[in-house]
């Protein structure tokens, strides 16, 4: 609607403006399951929600004299980190299900996904028209949008909190990723004994 209400453009230059998003989440493909191995699902979830709300708020700079190759970079940055909160989020989702509750799960997971979809999409549109009913305007605009690309944005930011509630090793399971334990004393003397206590049944075999 910004590219095509807003800026003028028509249709199918709205779509390869947009398309971008798209570009950047297939490139995310290749590497979201090296990242989260390496950083671990709570430590990428946290930030990468902070970062993917970050460029969704900068949608709220657009306006008709933004280059569109500039627009296009942003997109494709941002559909590049939404992809890897997806790709986490969905697949921590299945961290511990056993396989008898495989296809519940599934089934859960893809209806809570399209109501937060839906969700989202509703509150777009809720701010949009907040705007224009604040603006009194009559018709769409540039400037009715941006409110919407902020509170999504706010929204989408303060879910980093719910992520960062999770275990330091929630999903490792299946992400590979695991936590350095720090050893205590008692830990470090049992060790040392349960040692000197297999050298000993060595020399006596």
């Amino acid at each position: 609607l910004l590219m095509q209400v807003g800026f003028g453009l028509s249709p199918f230059k709205s779509g390869l403006v947009t398309f971008a998003s798209a570009v950047g989440a297939l490139g995310m493909k290749t590497l979201a399951a090296r990242i989260i191995r390496t950083f671990g699902f709570r430590n990428i979830m946290v930030i990468n929600a902070v970062v993917s709300s970050f460029f969704l708020a900068a949608c709220a700079l657009f306006t008709p004299s933004t280059p569109l190759l500039l627009i296009m970079i942003i997109l494709v940055v941002g559909g590049f980190f939404r992809s890897l909160q997806f790709t986490a989020i969905n697949t921590m989702a299945y961290a511990e299900v056993t396989p008898g509750e495989m296809s519940r799960a599934t089934t859960l997971v893809s209806v809570n996904q399209q109501l937060a979809i839906s969700a989202g999409v509703a509150v777009g549109a809720f701010a949009v028209e907040a705007t224009m009913t604040a603006n009194h305007s009559v018709e769409l605009s540039a400037g009715d949008f941006w409110p919407a690309f902020l509170i999504v944005a706010v929204l989408s930011a303060l879910s980093a909190y719910s992520f960062w509630k999770l275990p330091e090793d929630a999903g490792h399971e299946i992400s590979g990723h695991r936590v350095p334990v720090e050893e205590t004393p008692q830990a470090a003397e049992a060790a040392a004994a349960e040692q000197t206590h297999d050298a000993r049944d060595q020399k006596l075999g």
